[in-house]
């Protein structure tokens, strides 16, 4: 990601299309003995290099009794929806909404952009969002309120989740491990230390192992 120095934004290119971020703080870290930066997604860039501000969060408004005026977005389905029936099919969907009946939809959003678009830099996000389909229904998900979603998932809930999953989705016939990590800018998030960054972003992460269970 690199400053443009005419708009004074930041600006990451993704598929063609240029996301603007601004600097929201950028502070020594006595203990880490390094800079942290803190970014805030503003908006987007035009071909012509014109800036457009983030689209607000539109509430539906009663025009009549029993009516509601509904607004039109325009959103990218095809990988959402497939991401969706997979997560039927395994019945990770259920047993989410078992296990954390209250964060349930944000989690399975943060999920489908780190499966969809092959990163897992939270502070992108809000910008995946904006263009695409989820199961947030609309509902704003920043980079700080990702990391309170991490935080707050207590150890004990999550074996609870995965024993469930694992117990309603098992076939019995072979399992599959895999390790993933996903860098933070977060200062307050326990799970998050420094170890080695496949990425080399110069971030703490958080390391995550996924067992999978499947009919051979």
């Amino acid at each position: 990601m690199k400053k443009d120095e005419k708009t004074g934004y930041y600006i990451n290119e993704v598929n063609g299309r240029k996301y603007a971020y601004i600097q929201k703080s950028h502070v020594w870290n006595k203990e880490k003995k390094q800079a942290e930066t803190s970014l805030e997604y503003v908006g987007k860039i035009d071909d012509d290099g014109n800036f457009i501000p983030k689209k607000k969060h539109l509430v539906k408004a009663d025009i009549a009794e029993d009516c509601q005026l509904s607004m039109l977005d325009e959103k990218r389905i095809g990988m959402v929806r497939v991401l969706w029936r997979i997560s039927e099919d395994i019945k990770l969907t259920e047993m989410l909404k078992e296990s954390f009946p209250k964060t349930w939809r944000a989690i399975l959003a943060v999920a489908f952009y780190y499966v969809s678009s092959g990163r897992n830099a939270a502070y992108l996000f809000p910008s995946w969002s904006e263009d695409h389909e989820s199961p947030l229904l609309g509902k704003e998900l920043t980079d700080p309120d990702i990391s309170l979603l991490f935080s707050g998932m207590e150890e004990a809930r999550r074996k609870e989740f995965l024993k469930a999953w694992r117990n309603a989705a098992a076939s019995g016939r072979a399992c599959f491990n895999d390790i993933t990590s996903i860098s933070s800018y977060s200062r307050e998030n326990e799970m998050v230390e420094f170890g080695y960054n496949r990425d080399h972003e110069d971030l703490p992460q958080v390391n995550l192992g996924l067992i999978v269970d499947r009919g051979l």
